[in-house]
């Protein structure tokens, strides 16, 4: 069920999930899927904050943040069910995005230009939660600037260009950009 996927972290179920939801218009299953949708936001949201907190001296890593807890897949699902959900559903979702890019700075986001490397691709995840809310309340410009640079810059200097081939090893380059818009 929806709840056991909320549990699970397999973001990518719910994202083909949500896109079926979309395609098929089918507010039923939204109904359902919705509610363990944002379980899986607070879950997110709890972790975000417990980073926060004064007494907390552990700088987060961002495998912690963005790989460790599957958040990079919230700005697609918000993105696909907005339609189906009410204006509260979406500000659980939306404070979790707040938490997720605010201030916020992953390993390779500004990278040289001629030094790109898999853990851009990592860090670009912020741009899609970025643009989930672009015009909302908590939309950060200047993270999503960076990833915008960032993304631009990675794709004009990570693969060589007569052949199209990574710079790095493929399962590097694919896993990395699973993580990508």
């Amino acid at each position: 069920g929806y709840a056991d996927l909320a549990k699970s972290g397999n973001s990518t179920a719910f994202v083909l999930e949500s896109l079926r939801i979309v395609l098929q218009c089918d507010s039923a299953a939204a109904a359902v899927i919705i509610p363990a949708f944002l379980d899986s936001c607070c879950l997110i949201t709890k972790k975000l904050e417990e980073f926060e907190r004064p007494e907390n001296t552990k700088i987060p890593s961002f495998q912690e943040i963005h790989m460790g807890i599957h958040n990079h897949a919230v700005g697609l699902i918000y993105d696909l069910l907005y339609p189906f959900m009410s204006d509260t559903q979406r500000a659980v979702a939306r404070r979790t995005i707040q938490l997720s890019t605010q201030n916020f700075w992953a390993f390779g986001l500004n990278s040289p230009f001629q030094f790109t490397f898999n853990w851009v691709a990592f860090g670009l995840c912020m741009g899609v939660l970025c643009m989930a809310i672009e015009d909302e309340d908590g939309y950060d410009k200047t993270t999503a600037d960076l990833c915008l640079e960032s993304y631009l810059r990675h794709m004009t200097t990570y693969f060589e260009p007569f052949t199209g081939a990574s710079l790095e090893g493929e399962l590097k380059t694919a896993f990395a950009l699973s993580f990508a818009p």
